[in-house]
């Protein structure tokens, strides 16, 4: 970060190594998080994962987001990101990737055959023009997926919900026997595989004697309107028509946190004024500089990618043809 305080490799181990000493709660897991392959060093890419499988924790990371990242691995390696973790030893079911989207027939097979997993965020992807990543493919080979936002949905409401319809939809295979993800497979991605690339798949992910009673009511009323069949499945129900404003009560572990759609243990309308009035002042010369730094920056980086010819190839969807 411009004006931070370089930080080493030992000083993120060792704030690590306390943070998970001193973690009181079971109820949240520490990861290792290295940013991305392009900005790390080999050497910290396998302290950083030996530091994971020591600590018995996890390891996420981005991975092949945009097509410039998985050229970045052909010019410098000869092979793609993921293919250069690999080589490093690096993957593994401990680990977690976001994004995906420029995977090879190669990496879908490195994939499944390391148990390693992909984090898949649809909107994302989209907003920032990084593509679909190959999400069916993915399920053939039963490589484990979750959803995540990625902190850019959509809709500027990080609503998880219609996450999930996205997810559901944006990979509907033109075709009338092509494959298309249904609604309770992508339930299953936000529920169960979420658990599972969290750590938490023996405490929270199903409803099962022995878990925690994590859940989560909707209130079917605006769902239902003007009319649903009472036949319809309430799973697809949910993923073509649910919203997060939906959301009724929130239990974890058996506490209702949310209840009738108010917090249980603070006033929302206090909390959001008092973020409205932190943001309720002038800009500081720190950020008025790094604003003008990124538009000063920005010709020179469309000018640096403009020189990337864009790889071709044969696509793991085909949405439409140009004759």
């Amino acid at each position: 970060h411009i004006n931070a305080r370089p930080i080493t490799l030992e000083d993120y181990l060792t704030a690590n190594a306390e943070l998970l000493d001193k973690k009181q709660s079971d109820r949240t897991n520490i990861f290792i998080s290295p940013h991305n392959v392009h900005w790390c060093s080999d050497d910290m890419l396998r302290a950083m994962s030996d530091f994971a499988r020591r600590n018995n924790t996890g390891l996420h990371i981005h991975l092949q987001e945009t097509i410039y990242q998985k050229m970045y691995g052909s010019r410098h390696w000869s092979k793609t990101p993921l293919g250069h973790l690999l080589e490093l030893g690096v993957l593994g079911p401990e680990v977690s990737c976001a994004h995906g989207v420029w995977l090879t027939e190669s990496d879908v097979d490195i994939l499944a055959e390391t148990g390693t997993a992909i984090c898949h965020n649809p909107s994302s992807n989209l907003r920032l023009k990084s593509g679909v990543a190959p999400i069916n493919r993915l399920m053939d080979r039963n490589v484990t997926v979750a959803i995540g936002i990625d902190e850019a949905g959509i809709n500027d409401d990080n609503d998880i919900i219609q996450e999930m319809r996205l997810a559901q939809k944006i990979h509907r295979e033109p075709g009338i026997s092509s494959r298309s993800p249904t609604s309770h497979q992508v339930f299953e991605l936000n529920t169960v595989n979420g658990s599972k690339i969290t750590f938490f798949e023996d405490q929270i992910g199903t409803l099962e004697p022995g878990k925690r009673a994590d859940l989560v009511l909707i209130n079917m009323d605006r769902i239902e309107e003007p009319y649903l069949h009472p036949d319809t499945d309430i799973v697809d129900a949910l993923v073509f028509r649910g919203k997060g404003l939906d959301v009724d009560t929130v239990i974890v572990d058996g506490e209702a946190l949310l209840r009738n759609k108010v917090f249980e243990r603070l006033d929302k309308a206090d909390v959001i004024a008092r973020f409205k009035d932190s943001l309720a002042r002038p800009l500081t010369e720190r950020e008025i500089s790094r604003g003008a730094l990124s538009k000063q920056l920005m010709p020179s980086i469309e000018k640096w990618f403009s020189a990337w010819p864009l790889e071709t190839g044969d696509p793991h969807y085909t949405y439409n043809l140009a004759d």
